[in-house]
């Protein structure tokens, strides 16, 4: 079989998460929903995968790391969560509209957006510097001195 949409969701799934899955469903309990051994495994086990992310992606405690039911879900979190009235933003034509949606939702209340054009598939560092202000995030500033010289 050949699958080409594997953006939204990939149905070709590697055997060992289906294995994983499988054992998951048939040993878990719902962690938080009781004080019984198969709740606290699943507590255990979301836990160090906290911990284990955490180290991954230096995170400074497994409590930083929170899971979401997709990334969508993820990506409006960390719009709507990092950004406020008077913020400015710098993203791209090519951006994602999982991204783009609620930057728009948040250029209503406030944020200033700007959307950089590509040249040849690319960013023009000229374009990305002169799109910067004060009120730019720093998050989206750092991206400055990394950008190719076209």
């Amino acid at each position: 079989m050949i699958y080409l949409d594997n953006a939204a969701t990939t149905i070709c799934k590697p055997e060992p998460v289906i294995q994983a899955v499988a054992e998951a469903m048939r040993s878990m309990g719902n962690a938080g929903r009781g004080s019984h051994e198969a709740s606290l495994d699943a507590a255990r086990t979301l836990y160090r995968t906290r911990e284990r992310l955490a180290k991954l992606f230096g995170a400074a405690a497994p409590e930083c790391v929170a899971f979401t039911a997709n990334s969508t879900e993820s990506l409006n979190m960390a719009v709507k969560g990092t950004l406020s009235p008077g913020d400015h933003v710098i993203t791209t034509v090519m951006e994602h509209n999982s991204v783009l949606r609620p930057l728009y939702q948040m250029e209503e209340l406030g944020v200033q957006l700007t959307i950089l054009p590509l040249h040849d598939g690319q960013i023009r560092p000229e374009d990305f510097k002169s799109a910067v202000r004060k009120n730019t995030r720093p998050s989206y500033v750092h991206m400055l001195p990394t950008l190719p010289v076209i």
